[in-house]
């Protein structure tokens, strides 16, 4: 990583693409019991959720095929993820944010929301999603800042309010790494 890549800026979607599947081609795939987790919503989504996600490749999901095969909220599918299964398939709805925003209802802005703070006040729950961003790379988590700027710059700051504070607080974790060693890199 050089020195620009601490700083946001616009990119073609295209260059981010090729960004996003190199840098998360090895996460690896997690076993259908560690797909969701059991303790924040009804055993019914979760069970859902692994009958979709299981034995799949993050590279096999778009918002055609969550339309097809899951019929919940799939504006909700991430927040049920466990840690090992979130860095997994974050980076298709990172890539649905960044290629089908326009068609893709708030499912496009899921990856956006896995940053931002729970509506609700609840610890757990808050524990749970820091849990998950954390093991992103610096790599993973400059793309992801790098996506979502481009949306920003495409859609106008303010366009929602998700984005704004997905990049800030994307931002505030690069910074603290930059002031340690990131041992993910």
């Amino acid at each position: 990583m050089n020195k620009d890549d601490h700083h946001p800026r616009v990119h073609a979607p295209s260059e981010l693409e090729e960004r996003i599947r190199k840098l998360f081609a090895q996460s690896p795939m997690p076993a259908p019991e560690n797909i969701a987790h059991q303790t924040f919503h009804p055993d019914l989504e979760v069970e859902a959720i692994r009958d979709l996600l299981s034995n799949r490749n993050w590279t096999e999901i778009n918002y055609e095929f969550l339309e097809r095969h899951y019929h919940g909220d799939r504006s909700v599918i991430l927040v049920f993820l466990t840690p090992e299964a979130f860095l997994f398939f974050f980076p298709a709805f990172l890539l649905i944010s960044l290629k089908e925003h326009d068609t893709a209802d708030l499912t496009a802005l899921s990856a956006a929301c896995a940053f931002c703070p729970p509506y609700i006040h609840d610890p757990e729950l808050l524990n749970h999603k820091m849990q998950r961003v954390e093991k992103l790379s610096t790599d993973q988590l400059t793309v992801t800042r790098d996506v979502f700027v481009t949306l920003q710059h495409q859609y106008g700051r303010g366009f929602t309010s998700d984005i704004d504070t997905a990049i800030e607080r994307i931002t505030e974790m690069l910074g603290e790494r930059h002031t340690t060693v990131d041992p993910k890199k």
